[in-house]
Order: structure tokens, then sequence, then C-alpha cells
């Protein structure tokens, strides 16, 4: 979501943008399977709500805070998903439609 974001803002061609991002160190399963199928197709549609997204980033905190390991980026990923303003129904790809329409918190 962020990188499409920054993608519109500079007038840059999404399926440009994945392009560039795939022949380099950007590569990543969510950019070369999520977002053009889910993503930039409009269908939001990949089967995994974010309620079991908040579950599971949920989860991997409680292990790291039970066996004390430092894990910063997982507290932000959960704050993240728990602040975005979608439902628990709603498909987790859609977090991207928000990010980039800047819409990425509950009000």
């Amino acid at each position: 979501g962020e990188a499409l974001a920054l993608g519109d803002a500079n007038e840059i061609d999404p399926a440009l943008l994945l392009e560039a991002l795939n022949a380099g160190s950007g590569q990543s399963r969510v950019s070369e399977l999520h977002t053009p199928r889910w993503v930039l197709s409009g269908t939001f549609d990949s089967g995994f709500s974010m309620g079991l997204m908040r579950k599971d980033v949920g989860l991997a905190l409680a292990l790291a805070e039970q066996t004390q390991t430092a894990a910063p980026l997982t507290r932000t990923m959960v704050e993240l998903w728990r602040s975005a303003e979608l439902g628990d129904q709603d498909d987790f790809t859609r977090l991207a439609q928000f990010t980039r329409e800047g819409r990425h918190e509950r009000d």
C-alpha cells in the first residue's frame, strides 16, 4: 500500500512500479502475487480476513512477549493491523487500498 501510494503521488504507473520492485530487493510474494491479483485488480478477495491477520500478528507478539524476545517491528505491525479502519470480515488486502487513499486508521 505505501509503495503504491508513493507511486500514485509521483504519477508512476502501478504495474511499472511493481515491475521495478520485483526486479530488485523489493521483490516479495506480496509484490509478485497478492498486489497484482487482489489489489491492482480491485477484487480484494484473497480469502484471508482482517480478523485472521489481527489474530495472527497478535499471537506472534504474545509469543515474543512470553519468551522475552525483542520484537519492535511486530509490535508496530500489531498496532497497524488493530488500528486499520477495516472490519474483521474485510479481506486483509483491502489495507493496501486504504493506505493508498491515506485512510489507514479508524476514526
